[in-house]
């Protein structure tokens, strides 16, 4: 009796044979499932980060990032996440990694935000190379570990005077070499800014360099008629003992903290980017 081939096509495998899966399906159920994870992730960062919006209007957000003027020449960048049990969320099974991504985005976030700041700070201000060390003093004091989840930026820096500047000339004329110096120094804080006179007043001298003996370049001026015109000793050039009195400009915290609303928009995103790129790699190699 001849089989029917329908029925033979319809019969079930033998036992022990594995029934063949197309790779078209494979492919799907692959694809859908590292969507599905990909999905999450971003839907988790976007609850962390604050992104939703409530009838058109932001929802309550908060900050991960907070700048801190704390007075005094000091300010304080504190860089943290502050919705940790999304982290882990994320991270389903592996959540007992979350403290060492968190820990890993928030001081890669530390070291970029740093190294912004300088290069806002620089295009922003006249500083010569004396002024771009104080600006480089910006330091991260406190570095994230997995039981403290929190890092900071530091800087702390009394105000300069124009000798952090760029002014023209660049150098000061003193003891016999008095005699080269221009009628009038110039100089400027902000780089959208011309050179100016450093003129004077009815009480104050027209600006002027001197080095002091810490090895400091400034600006000052001389108060007049708080001392009177003699030669020194030494080289015999002429003097006065009038009392000095520096020409302020911006200190570094100042300058930073002048700066920090061109960083804010970014720094946020920053700790985002960061913080996905670890977990997508924590996730890819667990499988």
């Amino acid at each position: 009796m001849r089989g029917n081939p329908s029925a033979a096509a319809a019969a079930p495998p033998l036992s022990g044979e594995a029934e063949s899966v197309p790779t078209e399906k494979l492919a799907f159920n692959k694809g859908f499932w590292t969507f599905v994870v990909w999905f999450f992730i971003e839907l988790t960062l976007k609850i962390i980060f604050g992104q939703f919006h409530r009838n058109g209007e932001d929802a309550s957000i908060v900050k991960n990032i907070i700048y801190h003027d704390t007075g005094k020449g000091r300010g304080v960048v504190e860089i943290r996440v502050a919705n940790l049990g999304s982290v882990a969320k994320a991270l389903g099974d592996m959540k007992d990694k979350s403290p060492a991504a968190i820990k890993t985005a928030i001081n890669a976030t530390a070291r970029r935000l740093r190294k912004e700041m300088i290069l806002h700070a620089r295009a922003r201000y006249a500083v010569n190379a004396a002024g771009e060390r104080h600006l480089k003093e910006l330091a991260q004091r406190r570095k994230a570990t997995n039981r403290s989840l929190k890092a900071e930026l530091y800087i702390s820096s009394l105000r300069n005077d124009l000798g952090y500047f760029e002014t023209n000339p660049s150098r000061p004329f003193m003891g016999k070499d008095v005699y080269k110096a221009p009628k009038v120094f110039k100089g400027r804080v902000l780089r959208s800014s011309a050179m100016e006179e450093l003129a004077g007043t009815s009480k104050l001298s027209k600006g002027f360099l001197v080095e002091f003996k810490s090895g400091h370049v400034g600006m000052v001026q001389r108060v007049e008629g708080t001392g009177k015109f003699h030669y020194t000793e030494r080289s015999g050039a002429p003097s006065w003992s009038d009392t000095m009195k520096t020409m302020p400009s911006p200190g570094a915290s100042a300058m930073h903290n002048a700066i920090w609303h061109e960083v804010e928009p970014d720094a946020e995103q920053y700790l985002e980017d960061y913080l996905k790129k670890k977990i997508q790699s924590i996730l890819a190699k667990a499988g």
